[in-house]
């Protein structure tokens, strides 16, 4: 494995070259600030920019030229990482010694091109029944949250907890910004992305990087250089303790205590909290969560527990019946507060540091995991894999004890099942 990075005055390269796989795999990203763009806007461009291009204006022409570079696979992406808007191009294609055109390499490079460089914005507008039919999508991929009480449960919650901050926002935004986004809003936001983002790419296969590196140089175009510093954490104030129950139409109770967090050292933030979740509610049906909820009672149908340092934030979340909620709540905080004498669970610590090192094992299998943790490790600072494994087995119990004293109770947010609708215990 051959990792290295291009440096060009408006755009990054960090290319690994490796023979593993049959196919390469190339990501071009855009990273902005969220605060000066609108993500259901992006959202909206980025769909739009893989669907049709000034070249191939339709999307039967979209697909007879994905045919002819042997199915390409292509899609996109825009998600946050604190105040980081991240909006990322997918190009999953057949290595080029399977292929017989010789010039099949440069045909992808081309397509990728066309996706990026001249977006379908003939006499500077879109059609009006390609923006109908794309604003209808959108309306649906907002609304599907609505589909179940656990995604229901996740928006609205995070609302209540952050009115205020970008954490409480969805990322696909209202059906009433989408409502009211313009074809030249998206125009606008196409040039916008281009002349404020930084652009990093990154390319995975076994291929010549540096001829690749040529390439990109020669025909890549990118109109600005960015220097702004943006944070990948969102510093959102501690609240005081409260509770919110909501009635609701759907047949299970959602319960989400959420805490928020006093900054970790990054050894903590990179290591020791993802041991933290597991002992604590997330090691399938082994941890404390699942012990006190479901093993011992079975009290829910299921239980989670994750941490969110990019927003400062925690959350246990429990789909259950109604009249477990006291009980359970009662369990939940039996669990935390065990995590601050860890002592006699030396040996199941160490089980879960081995089941992680297996999953990070497994991470090797997948060319984009590879190419995802050399990228964060370039622009963030995140671990590679093997500094994963190195330290992972560092954390000691009371490095854990210590994490557990930052974490405190914020929203509990309870989403009430229908009346007459309750399931059977599972």
């Amino acid at each position: 494995m051959k990792k290295k990075k291009y440096d060009y005055d408006s755009f990054q390269l960090y290319t690994i070259e490796l023979d593993k796989f049959k196919n390469c795999f190339i990501e071009v990203t855009f990273r902005g600030d969220v605060r000066e763009s609108s993500s259901c806007i992006r959202n909206f461009l980025s769909n739009y920019m893989i669907l049709t291009t000034e070249k191939y204006s339709t999307r039967r022409e979209m697909m007879i030229e994905r045919e002819e570079l042997y199915q390409i696979e292509l899609h996109s992406n825009v998600f946050r990482e604190g105040y980081n808007l991240f909006t990322t191009f997918y190009f999953d294609f057949l290595h080029p010694k399977y292929v017989k055109d010789k010039n099949y390499l440069n045909h992808v490079l081309d397509f990728i091109m066309e996706i990026l460089l001249k977006p379908n914005f003939k006499n500077h507008t879109i059609e009006d029944s390609e923006f109908s039919y794309m604003k209808e999508h959108a309306h649906t991929q907002i609304n599907q949250y609505k589909e179940s009480p656990y995604s229901y449960a996740m928006v609205d919650s995070l609302e209540e907890l952050f009115p205020n901050s970008i954490s409480g926002k969805r990322i696909l935004g209202t059906n009433e910004e989408l409502e009211a986004m313009t074809k030249e809003d998206v125009i606008n936001d196409y040039h916008f992305m281009f002349e404020n983002s930084y652009c990093e790419i990154g390319i995975i296969g076994d291929l010549d990087m540096d001829e690749i590196a040529k390439y990109f140089k020669n025909h890549f175009y990118k109109p600005s250089i960015v220097t702004k510093e943006i944070p990948f954490e969102v510093d959102n104030p501690l609240q005081k303790p409260r509770k919110l129950e909501k009635e609701s139409p759907y047949s299970q109770t959602q319960l989400i205590q959420f805490y928020q967090l006093d900054p970790f050292t990054t050894f903590e933030e990179e290591y020791v909290s993802i041991i933290f979740e597991m002992v604590l509610g997330n090691a399938e049906l082994s941890d404390k969560l699942a012990k006190y909820l479901r093993g011992e009672e079975s009290l829910c149908y299921y239980s989670q527990f994750y941490v969110r340092y990019a927003g400062k934030y925690a959350a246990t979340y429990v789909g259950l019946n109604k009249e477990n909620v006291s009980i359970s709540l009662q369990k939940i905080k039996t669990a935390m507060k065990e995590m601050f004498h860890l002592e006699k669970e030396r040996d199941f610590i160490e089980e879960q540091k081995t089941r992680l090192m297996s999953y990070l094992e497994l991470k090797y299998d997948s060319s984009y995991d590879i190419l995802e943790n050399y990228y964060f490790h370039e622009i963030k600072g995140t671990p590679l894999y093997e500094e994963y494994k190195e330290n992972i087995a560092k954390v000691t119990v009371k490095d854990l004890e210590n994490l557990a004293h930052k974490f405190h109770e914020s929203l509990l947010y309870i989403l009430k099942e229908k009346e007459g609708e309750q399931n059977e215990k599972n």
